[in-house]
């Protein structure tokens, strides 16, 4: 592994760890106008959920796994991918 493989490794690590701490939050609106709707809220610190104005309890803003998970997927996939081509090719 070379210097520029480590960075990358490095660099990936960091981003998986913010999307992490700063994960997106999302509202599912159940009897309201939008009924059935999935309202995103953003991204916010992981113990500090968005609040929703007016919103009853089971109105909370979640952690929207999903797309949490394909934002780390993504960024895991990127990241190897430039890892690989960083790769010395010698033989």
């Amino acid at each position: 592994m070379n210097r520029r493989q480590r960075t990358v490794l490095l660099v990936t690590a960091l981003l998986v760890a913010l999307l992490l701490l700063f994960p997106p939050f999302h509202v599912s609106v159940a009897g309201r106008q939008w009924s059935g709707s999935d309202l995103r809220f953003g991204h916010a610190f992981v113990l500090d959920e968005p609040a929703v104005s007016g919103s009853k309890p089971r109105e909370a803003a979640r952690i929207d796994y999903p797309r949490l998970w394909s934002y780390v997927s993504g960024v895991l996939i990127v990241g190897a991918l430039v890892f690989g081509a960083l790769a010395d090719r010698r033989e």
